[in-house]
């Protein structure tokens, strides 16, 4: 099947020591590849790209003084102005798009936005295969830093550290091992993906719908449209500029492919998930956070610590939201969701939190270490290769 591709939407530096992928590569197919598929991010991104070589726990200033709304503000702009270059990378670098097109039809997206497209800066090395954006001082702010992701082939685009020229990780070839789509049937290639409906005006009216945005009070910008039918392809549509083959933001569709990667790990290894995860930092007898299970962790249950602010709360998107800080630090991710304490008793609370699937991607990691396997292809070899994922 056609148009997976990893690639870190959000994927953070890392090193094979040390390796715990923030959101961010990010697993992202095309719709053509399969029905469960339509784009993934955050949680196996954890399987690719990870943390910087440096270990970077909480800023400094916040074990001191509160930051002042004045720096809040500009700790939103800098985390937007990195987020957007990471973005950036993955829509230039990945999809394959233009970078003015991505800026205009992604990037100003309100959610993550806040900086001035107007006065802010970028550029686009396709020699070293990198992007850089950053802004300069304004009535309000200072001199941002200027925040840079390169793109790795078939590992996706990792946004660096501060003042790093470089991955600290050692690249692989995690690449497919198939032949072409265009040679195989499908559902492992494209020859013969065509199924027959009875009712050909009623889907035609559905691919209108998706994409008439003038039609609609709130456009839906549909990119890309694939209906399955009795296990062939029935309709499929693509905006102008979008096809079969180029990879699309997931963005947390991505812990639906982790939890799949998860239940082939417990189904190689025999883990138990309903006893504790085997998690060193949370093993002292005195740890509240020992009686933590893998069930717990797929059911967004686990009971850590990891503030999550509404938009608008004050430390939304700030240095504080560690929700979202896997997305815009350049940092150790593993330690980060591994050294949060516990809030609630596990079990009792739900909390949709990234620190949940990071860490059933920790475990996966460091499995695949003990047993001598690289954790950066072995997503490709037990899973994306077995169904055509390309």
């Amino acid at each position: 099947m056609k148009g997976w591709s990893i690639h870190g939407q959000r994927a953070r530096e890392y090193r094979e020591d040390n390796f715990m992928p923030c959101l961010t590569p990010t697993i992202t197919p095309a719709l053509r590849t399969i029905p469960i598929a339509l784009g993934a991010l955050l949680c196996v991104a954890l399987l690719y790209a990870s943390a910087s070589a440096q270990v970077l726990d909480r800023p400094t200033y916040l074990s001191a003084a509160v930051p002042t709304s004045e720096e809040l503000d500009e700790q939103r702009r800098n985390n937007s102005l990195a987020l957007h270059a990471q973005l950036l990378c993955s829509g230039v670098f990945v999809s394959g798009r233009r970078a003015e097109d991505v800026i205009e039809k992604d990037l100003h997206w309100q959610a993550y936005y806040f900086h001035d497209w107007a006065t802010t800066k970028w550029d686009i090395d396709y020699e070293r295969s990198q992007v850089s954006v950053w802004s300069p001082a304004t009535d309000r702010f200072r001199p941002s830093p200027r925040h840079v992701a390169v793109h790795t082939p078939t590992l996706g685009c990792a946004l660096l550290p501060a003042g790093a020229e470089r991955t600290a990780f050692q690249p692989v070839d995690a690449g497919t091992r198939l032949a072409p789509a265009a040679e195989m049937d499908w559902p492992l290639g494209d020859r013969n993906d065509r199924g027959r409906t009875a009712n050909d005006t009623a889907l035609s009216a559905a691919l209108e719908f998706a994409f008439d945005d003038g039609a609609l009070g709130v456009p839906q910008d549909t990119r890309a449209l694939l209906i399955v039918h009795r296990g062939r392809i029935v309709a499929e549509r693509y905006a102008p500029n979008y096809g079969p083959n180029m990879p699309l933001i997931g963005w947390s569709m991505g812990k639906s492919v982790a939890a799949i990667l998860f239940g082939i790990f417990v189904g190689e290894s025999g883990l138990d998930i309903d006893q504790p995860a085997p998690i060193v930092e949370w093993s002292a007898h005195a740890d509240p956070r020992r009686h933590i299970t893998p069930r717990h962790l797929l059911n967004m249950g686990a009971g850590l610590k990891f503030h999550n602010p509404n938009d608008d709360d004050t430390l939304y998107y700030t240095e504080m939201h560690d929700h979202e800080t896997v997305y815009f630090r350049g940092q150790n991710t593993e330690s980060l969701v591994l050294n949060q304490p516990l809030l609630y008793v596990p079990g009792e609370k739900f909390q949709y939190r990234n620190t949940n699937t990071l860490t059933l991607m920790s475990m996966i990691k460091r499995g695949n270490r003990e047993a001598g396997r690289s954790h950066l292809s072995w997503p490709r070899e037990v899973l994306f290769d077995r169904i055509g994922a390309r």
